[in-house]
């Protein structure tokens, strides 16, 4: 099974990735963070993107970095991804293993690649919020970095499930177990 995790700046991505490999931490989850492995490429010259390192606000404000690095490192990110999958499957072939991909910059190769996909959601005002006390964002980056990313509601609308994230932990973690059991049912 390969499950995708896609959300904006601040909805709480990585909280659901980590609340979902906790519930399951018995068995066989592989994660790949989307940001992490861009990062990866970049840091060891293994990318065809020669722009180096990308600030979220510069990226967020900069409509042809933002084209180039979709035609370029996106590409290479989700095509790495791809290759870790394939890899894990021959060199275990006798494990059920799962994979989550998680990020805010989805494509229509990520979905091809994806099972299922839960988008995470939350408001302007709680994203903010979440960004302000756990990232230090100016208020400027936070407007700019979550607006910009209109762009991709289009691969939003193509999830499968959709969890608000506006409630305290407790019905965060109800809402996930409800998501987490239909799909283990559906794709039992």
């Amino acid at each position: 099974m390969v499950l995708g995790i896609v959300g904006k700046i601040g909805s709480g991505k990585s909280y659901l990735v980590n609340y979902m490999v906790g519930r399951f931490k018995d068995s066989d989850i592989k994660v790949f963070s989307c940001d992490d492995i861009a990062k990866d490429l970049i840091e060891s010259g293994k990318t065809s993107y020669t722009g180096g390192k990308i600030m979220p606000y510069i990226f967020f404000t900069n409509e042809n970095l933002q084209e180039e690095i979709r035609n370029t490192l996106h590409l290479e990110v989700f095509n790495k991804i791809n290759d870790d999958i394939a890899a894990c499957r021959v060199e275990n072939p006798d494990k059920d293993i799962s994979f989550i991909i998680e990020t805010a910059l989805p494509s229509e190769l990520f979905y091809k690649m994806c099972d299922k996909v839960i988008y995470i959601r939350s408001s302007y005002e709680n994203s903010y919020k979440r960004l302000k006390e756990n990232r230090g964002y100016a208020d400027n980056q936070i407007k700019l970095i979550y607006n910009s990313q209109e762009y991709y509601e289009k691969f939003y609308n193509m999830a499968d499930y959709i969890i608000d994230n506006d409630d305290d932990k407790e019905t965060l973690n109800k809402k996930i177990d409800e998501v987490l059991n239909e799909i283990y049912l559906v794709c039992k």
